[in-house]
Order: C-alpha cells, then sequence, then structure tokens
C-alpha cells in the first residue's frame, strides 16, 4: 500500500505532507490499520464502517465464523487472539497523529459501531482531532438521500479543514449564511 503511496508521490506533484486515506467497511479497517502503523505518513483520515478491535468484533459481529479463518482460530486461542491483537487498530493505537473522521450506521451488525467508538475514543483522549458521525437506524450501508448528501458534506468539510493548503476556496456546505 505505502509504495503504491510513495510511487505517486514520486511521480506526480503530490504534497507528501498532505496525504489522506479512506475507506468505508474493508476500507475503513485498512484506514484505520494505517493511520495506526503508519503515523507519520497521512495528515488525515475517513473511516467508514471500519472495524478496529478484533477481540470484540468477534463476538458483535454477526459474522463472526469469518474471524477465525483471517485469525486462524479465536480469540480465546492464545496463537489468535495475539495476532488478533497485533492486527487491531484500537489496541495498536498509540501515537496516531491524522485528523480522523469516522461514520458509521448505528444498527450495523456486519462490523459493529463499537469499532469505531473505540478508536475515536482513544483519538479523543490523545487530543488528536476527531470527530464520529453516528447515522441512527443505519446498518453497515449509509441509506438515503439526504443521508448521503449529509455524509458527503461533512466528508467534504473535513477534508477542507485538515487537507486543503491555505490558498484554496473552502466546500460550500450548500446553505446560505
Amino acid at each position: 500500500m505505502l509504495s503504491g503511496v510513495d510511487h505517486l508521490i514520486a511521480r506526480y506533484p503530490i504534497d507528501r505532507e498532505r496525504v489522506g486515506t479512506t475507506g468505508h467497511s474493508y476500507g475503513g479497517i485498512l484506514t484505520n490499520w494505517l493511520i495506526t502503523r503508519y503515523p507519520d505518513r497521512f495528515e488525515a483520515a475517513v473511516s467508514g464502517a471500519g472495524a478496529s478491535n478484533w477481540t470484540s468484533n468477534y463476538a458483535l459481529s454477526d459474522v463472526a465464523r469469518t474471524k477465525e479463518l483471517e485469525f486462524l482460530g479465536p480469540p480465546w486461542d492464545p496463537e489468535a487472539r495475539e495476532i488478533m491483537i497485533r492486527q487491531s487498530a484500537y489496541l495498536n493505537s498509540g501515537g496516531v497523529q491524522a485528523a480522523t473522521l469516522f461514520v458509521h450506521g448505528e444498527e450495523d451488525y456486519r462490523v459493529p459501531l463499537e469499532g469505531s467508538i473505540q478508536l475515536y475514543t482513544s483519538l479523543k483522549k490523545q487530543r488528536v482531532p476527531t470527530k464520529l458521525i453516528i447515522y441512527e437506524g443505519m446498518a453497515h450501508g449509509i441509506r438515503g438521500h439526504w443521508n448521503n448528501v449529509h455524509r458527503m458534506a461533512n466528508e467534504l468539510r473535513w477534508w477542507d479543514t485538515y487537507m486543503k493548503p491555505a490558498n484554496t476556496v473552502p466546500v460550500s456546505d450548500g446553505q446560505n449564511h
């Protein structure tokens, strides 16, 4: 992943001080992992429906059986538990620097909300700029026109706040002020 980022930075006029990462579901999991493993590489992040703690995700997700395949067993197996701990963004979140927006459905049973709450709480306690938006009644995907307008406006505002160079025009939120 980072070799791809490095390739793009070397080839194109990209400001290496303003690189962000985003994703939903597995992309949210990867976003959480990247900001905890490479804290000096990303200026900002938007994580949508991303797990951050594999031991609690095992107990709460509606697809816990997949975790046994991914981590070679359940969390009570010492070897599997060690892998889960090593791969859990929340349990390795000390030192995160990326300003991070979390977006999650309240009723997500595939990747339960607790993963976003845990990592959000860790960043908040470390005084990293962070925000958590929970969509009431939503499952793994955010549905509905106005929910998506709200989500996209907040994501654009997040990028605008934490990634734009000083001489750019801010993104409008569509409201007259």
